[in-house]
């Protein structure tokens, strides 16, 4: 549950330090204006402290106003849920997330640099339950985080900035899932990560390393990203593929969906898909094995097309937004399990935007199995300001996600199982031949 006297201490972050500043403000202004007048020092002390709280107040009321705006879109479009304004729900996501913070970066990203290092994979990563709402998410294994956690360890390395307080915070940006009210104009992406100020003064002033990386699971199958990340970054920009055995990806991202579903439920919103017919279709699969029929339908088929479309009409310049039907992906997070596994397709899509000489493949084992080798590919994409991974470490396997104990008992997906293993044969024998690797898959 949420700590509701945090709301009215000073030790809050974003909008709620602006509310509770206001608060205290409010209480000092008043006590002020009881005591009466008592000297010029109580009259300046009094202005100065009106004007905090003017300041703090409209500020409030800034964040508190986009913070319903992005409730409502996360409500519908990263939870598939129909919007309530239920007092719990708000309060929740009120705690963890920071629309001030967003609202400036947005107003600077000009004067902001873009990544030179970005990580796609296909499945969600989390650490150790860092809060609340972490109990109700599966931890599934992909590599991202683990790449990401290396990388942040080395000196100058500046990850994204993230809406939410969460887990993946300063590791996935999430801006071309369209988490930003489905903002994914290219040079907006800016947004995310440093000022140019601060690169020029660790690189110029203190001659320190310095570099920024993102890393969105979500990438690597969204069908609008490869163009519009080479639009805003170049082609230039040096990408690291997790991959992992499609099946278990697939098993694994269904799972954390339910987590994800369970975490709504725990808060009290609505049903999940209720009174989105406007926006999603026959959502959510009630199975694996009906999310798999969903994503090989020929009407998803003809939404994720029209969503490879809005990608090259946002990079012409005649759109700027995703639909609602679109975000996260088009008709939501489990209608395209089989295109996240289908690697291959992935790639290619990317391939006709980058160089391949700018992409490396990292199966997820090969992190426990050969990490040294993994981060002499990470090294090769670093940009000159950075200093790369030393010997030291290279020793070091970092696994932040922790499964859960395996089930020896009958395996629930086993017919599913079956069926995807079949269908990602050839998908697979195409992905080795491009990469010029063959996994035990």
């Amino acid at each position: 549950m949420a700590n509701y006297p945090d709301l009215f201490m000073l030790k809050g972050t974003d909008v709620r330090f602006f509310l509770a500043l206001y608060f205290w403000t409010f209480l000092i202004s008043w006590g002020l204006d009881t005591v009466g007048d008592l000297g010029e020092v109580f009259n300046t002390l009094r202005t100065a402290v009106n004007f905090v709280k003017l300041v703090s107040g409209v500020l409030s009321l800034v964040g508190v106003v986009t913070f319903l705006f992005f409730f409502r879109h996360a409500t519908r479009c990263m939870f598939n849920r129909r919007v309530t304004f239920a007092w719990n729900p708000l309060l929740q996501l009120f705690l963890i997330t920071k629309p001030l913070e967003m609202i400036w970066r947005f107003a600077t990203c000009w004067l902001r640099v873009t990544p030179d290092i970005l990580i796609v994979g296909e499945a969600k990563i989390l650490t150790s339950s860092m809060h609340a709402f972490s109990k109700f998410l599966i931890q599934v294994r992909c590599g991202t985080t683990s790449l990401a956690d290396h990388l942040k360890s080395l000196p100058g390395a500046r990850g994204p900035f993230c809406a939410f307080h969460h887990p993946l915070d300063g590791k996935e940006s999430f801006y071309y899932s369209g988490h930003y009210f489905g903002l994914v104009n290219p040079y907006m992406y800016r947004a995310m990560f440093p000022l140019a100020i601060e690169k020029w003064w660790a690189t110029a002033i203190l001659k320190k390393p310095f570099f920024v990386f993102d890393g969105c699971a979500q990438y690597l199958t969204a069908p609008w990203a490869p163009p519009l990340l080479q639009k805003s970054c170049g082609s230039n920009l040096g990408i690291l593929v997790c991959l992992r055995e499609p099946v278990s990806q697939n098993i694994s991202w269904w799972k954390y969906e339910q987590g994800v579903h369970v975490w709504g439920d725990s808060m009290g919103m609505a049903e999940t898909g209720d009174g989105l017919d406007s926006m999603r279709m026959n959502y959510p699969p009630k199975t694996l094995k009906e999310a798999y029929d969903l994503s090989e339908s020929e009407e998803m088929l003809q939404w994720y097309n029209r969503g490879v479309e809005i990608g090259l009409e946002v990079l012409q310049g005649t759109a700027n937004f995703l639909p609602e039907w679109a975000t996260t992906w088009p008709n939501g997070q489990l209608a395209n399990i089989t295109r996240n596994g289908a690697y291959v397709t992935n790639i290619k899509r990317y391939l006709k935007w980058f160089p391949k000489k700018s992409l490396r493949f990292i199966e997820v084992n090969e992190l426990s199995s050969d990490l040294p080798s993994v981060l002499d590919s990470v090294n090769e994409l670093l940009p000159s300001e950075a200093v790369g991974f030393t010997a030291e470490s290279k020793l070091k396997v970092v696994k932040l996600n922790v499964n859960a104990a395996v089930n020896k008992g009958k395996d629930e997906y086993e017919d599913t199982r079956k069926i995807l293993k079949e269908y990602y044969k050839p998908f697979n024998k195409e992905l080795f031949s491009l990469i010029g690797k063959t996994y035990d898959w």
